[in-house]
């Protein structure tokens, strides 16, 4: 037993299936390892909605408050709320509203997961 909340696993898993580095086989409903022959940095800077994160980190654009496990992500003249569950990430945007998180996160949830770990490795 690893004692992890459902909304870290969550969060792991979306990470890796971000850099493809795991899949999910329908029939056995469960999770995999892939092991890539590629480089995962050309294929991360193809990632649309990673490389949005990524400049939305380096532009500060993300206010972490672990107290209520909700983040604030500036993103043009709009601030959007990602909030943290057993679940997974909800965020207020219209690519969460629209595809929830079928389609993989969206930008300002891969943001607030980015700086987080920023945060973490101190």
């Amino acid at each position: 037993d690893l004692s992890l909340a459902p909304s870290a696993v969550s969060a792991a898993l979306a990470a890796l299936g971000t850099r493809g580095l795991v899949g999910f086989d329908l029939a056995e409903g469960a999770y995999f390892h892939r092991a890539l022959p590629f480089d995962l940095e050309l294929v991360e800077s193809l990632h649309p909605r990673l490389v949005a994160a990524r400049k939305l980190v380096a532009l500060g654009a993300v206010e972490l408050r672990r107290s209520t496990g909700e983040a604030r992500v500036t993103s043009g003249d709009v601030v959007h709320r990602v909030r943290l569950t057993d679940e997974g990430a909800v965020c207020t945007c219209a690519w969460y509203g629209k595809h929830r998180n079928e389609r993989g996160p969206c930008k300002h949830v891969l943001a607030v997961s980015l700086a987080s770990d920023l945060d973490d490795a101190g």
